[in-house]
């Protein structure tokens, strides 16, 4: 299955990046105007351009915040996951940017050298979107949490509580080869989306042992910076 993502400002149409998941051909320039340009003027036409199907492959497009236009071409996939991916995306933009970076968009280099910053999880969730034969593989709705079942759950609870007490947060949790095993209360108050956020962004950190990752909340803290405290054991 090939997959690409493109991310342009909604007024100016400024490519902001561009990613691709498979083999197949670049996304150029000229076929993102493209596309962008049909969205902008259907826009004029109060006319919103959601999607559209080709023989094998579906087009989608999304507007957020009135400033962020993303736009999605997969094959082998559902709208509804599509949809799903592209809510996901703009919430790893917020995650690395907050939310009044990407509504203002007033200096775009600025705004591109931040989006690379999102791009590591952004791939990732381009790897939530395969859907083979008709048959969800275990990560393509991409807003659940992928868990664990561990023997050591109570013990590793309980270090768990009081680990987070030190580090005076209500958030924390433990993963195995990227899936959850225990988390606090705190934990799974965060919405779904920021759940999934939080450990893609954990997971593609593997050169560090310990790291501190300033990041904003997509939904419980949009404007407010939170350091993500993330430690890796081998």
């Amino acid at each position: 299955m090939v997959a690409h993502i493109m991310c342009l400002t909604s007024s100016g149409g400024i490519p902001l990046f561009s990613r691709q998941k498979g083999e197949g051909d670049t996304m150029t320039f000229s076929k993102i105007a493209s596309l962008n340009g049909i969205h902008m003027f259907l826009k004029s036409q109060d006319i919103k351009l959601l999607n559209t199907d080709l023989p094998d492959t579906t087009i989608m497009w999304k507007e957020f915040e009135q400033s962020i236009a993303l736009i999605v071409i997969a094959s082998g996939t559902t709208k509804y996951v599509l949809n799903k991916f592209l809510d996901a995306v703009f919430g790893a933009m917020i995650l690395f940017v907050g939310i009044e970076e990407l509504k203002s968009t007033k200096n775009i280099e600025k705004l591109k050298k931040d989006m690379r910053l999102c791009s590591p999880v952004v791939d990732s969730l381009l790897q939530c979107i395969d859907v083979g034969d008709g048959i969800y593989s275990k990560t393509d709705i991409i807003n659940m949490t992928e868990c664990i079942m561990c023997q050591e759950y109570n013990v590793l609870q309980t270090y768990l509580e009081g680990y987070v007490e030190c580090l005076d947060s209500i958030y924390g949790c433990v993963l195995i080869h990227g899936c959850l095993v225990v988390a606090t209360e705190g934990w799974w108050s965060l919405n779904p989306i920021e759940r999934k956020l939080l450990i893609i962004a954990v997971n593609s950190e593997d050169t560090y042992t310990t790291r501190d990752i300033p990041v904003f909340l997509p939904y419980k803290s949009p404007n407010q910076i939170f350091f993500y405290h993330g430690r890796l054991y081998r």
